[in-house]
Order: C-alpha cells, then structure tokens, then sequence
C-alpha cells in the first residue's frame, strides 16, 4: 500500500495543534483539576511551623491595554501571542514554563482565527485576553501541563526580534 505525502500549511498545523489542545484540556477539566490540586494540597499540609514568606515589596507593573506589532519576515501570529505573553509575564513578575506558554499562545492564535500576517501589517492582542489566557495556563494541573511539553523543543522562545519594525 503506498502512503501520500501531505504538505499541510502553517494555519492548518496551528488548527491541527489547537485540536490537541482541545481534546487534552476541555474547558472544564483545567477549573477542575485547579479546584482539586487546591483541595488536595491543603489537606497535606503539615503542622510544623514554618518560618514566614518574605513579602515582595514590588508591585507588578500595570499591563498596557493592549500588545501592537508589527509584521516583519519570519513573524507570525502565534510569534506575536509568545511575545505578548513573555511581556505579560515579565511585567507581572510570573514565571511560566515554556509549555504553559506554547498552551496559551495556541489558545490565543485559534481565538484569533489563526490569522495570516501581510507584512508591515499591525497586529493589536488585548492585555485582558493575554492575562485571561495565561490565568488558565497556570490553572493547568502538571498532567496537563505535561501535554504540552512535546512542543517545547521545536519552539524558540527569544522573541527579542518578533514585531520589530527593522
């Protein structure tokens, strides 16, 4: 029997990685595994003394409104959505793990529709859906979470140059 060779277009392999997604965290699943990770870990909680967190005396910085890039070679939609969210992060002192960030930019990428960029084309990601997005990565349970770590070696997470007018 012999195979056909199918080439599959950027936006169909982010269609196709957004199913996954799907049909590894449905939109119940993430609230839920939150709530019981939540549960479980507060009733193993010890009763020896602990000394007191020290309290981080810096505030986050406010998130702008929105994210604006604008299209230059190479750039990509979900390149945009791993910059906004690399920024968001960094702004509010978060630390995601790189498969938390390949969860939330797919998930930003497939609500956007997986749009395809012109160059020179601006691209404006609100604040709020950035941080509505990461809030939901960081719910993941670890199991969830670990779905998504096949994707991790293939991405490049410096996006000093995404959306860089030259």
């Amino acid at each position: 029997m012999k195979l056909k060779t199918i080439t599959l277009l950027p936006g169909l392999v982010v269609a196709a990685v957004a199913v996954v997604a799907l049909l590894a965290v449905a939109p119940g699943q993430a609230n839920a595994a939150a709530k019981t990770s939540t549960t479980t870990k507060s009733a193993t909680k010890s009763t020896t003394k602990q000394a007191p967190a020290k309290k981080n005396t810096k505030k986050p910085a406010a998130a702008p409104a929105s994210y604006v890039y604008t299209a230059q070679p190479g750039d990509s939609y979900t390149l945009f959505a791993r910059k906004a969210i690399e920024t968001y992060a960094q702004q509010q002192k978060i630390n995601l793990s790189q498969n938390r960030i390949i969860y939330t930019e797919t998930n930003l990428t497939v609500a956007a529709g997986s749009p395809y960029l012109n160059l020179g084309q601006q691209e404006t990601l609100s604040a709020a859906t950035v941080k509505s997005w990461v809030t939901q990565a960081q719910n993941l349970s670890d199991a969830q979470a670990a779905l998504w770590n096949v994707y991790v070696p293939t991405a490049n997470f410096d996006v000093s140059h995404v959306g860089q007018a030259s």
